[in-house]
């Protein structure tokens, strides 16, 4: 098993866990010495998750060390549970394995797509600190459309590679950013709209706001659904000229 950690890690370092060969076996067989496929998938219900047990103390550390009690891997959600990076169900020996538990909230834990592709895996939220927190991937831009909406998309920087640009691309599509961002973006576009027309702003006004609000933003972080939002806002001509 630690060798098995030891493996984890290496792989993680480099961006290829999707190298990870699934575990086919059912349930009932062998995997490694004495230990069935079930027993390890078992030991995250059975021993992290009892409050009785001493290993709940690793869960509730792992819970309780994302910055500010949000999300890692969406940057807005509140943490609710602990996430399995690589499914228990198809890596069983990850099962307990502190790298592979990541705080989540309910929405990327519950709503993610299949994650083990065979092209890149998403970002990882311990190993790649640098593309999800320091460098901006994530982008929007404001539609004319009535009621004016927003759609997100992903633009990787010129000096990433192809396997980064990729994973960027895996992750904005397993955790659907660009519906869950859109959400949140309408609520707080509506209110924009009424706080600059009533009474109305001038362009320069309106794009001074928007400046300030995202500078605040970016004091936490490069990808959120506020920053890509406030950024094509600011950007935007006929918006900033209220020609809607």
């Amino acid at each position: 098993m630690i060798n098995v950690a030891t493996y984890y890690d290496n792989l993680a370092n480099q961006g290829q866990l999707h190298e990870v060969p699934r575990s086919d076996q059912r349930d009932t067989e062998l995997v490694i010495g004495q230990v069935t496929k079930g027993e390890l998938k078992n030991l995250y219900d059975h021993q992290m998750l009892p409050r009785n047990k001493s290993a709940r103390e690793i869960y509730d550390n792992l819970r309780s060390a994302a910055p500010g009690g949000r999300c890692p891997t969406c940057g807005f959600g509140h943490v609710y549970t602990i996430d399995h990076f690589l499914p228990k169900s198809a890596f069983p020996f990850f099962s307990v394995l502190p790298e592979n538990l990541v705080p989540s909230c309910r929405d990327c834990n519950t709503g993610k797509m299949a994650r083990a592709a065979n092209d890149a895996q998403s970002f990882h939220p311990y190993y790649d600190v640098g593309p999800l927190m320091q460098e901006q991937w994530i982008f929007a831009e404001v539609l004319r459309t009535v009621p004016i909406s927003v759609r997100y998309f992903v633009q990787a920087p010129l000096h990433w590679n192809q396997l980064l640009a990729l994973r960027a691309a895996n992750h904005f599509r397993d955790y659907k950013i660009a519906s869950r961002f859109g959400v949140e973006a309408a609520s707080e576009l509506s209110a924009l709209i009424h706080y600059f027309i009533s009474p109305p702003m001038q362009p320069h006004e309106i794009q001074d706001t928007l400046d300030r609000r995202l500078r605040a933003e970016r004091q936490h972080q490069c990808n959120s659904w506020k920053i890509a939002l406030f950024e094509a806002l600011r950007d935007c001509a006929w918006f900033c000229s209220l020609e809607f």
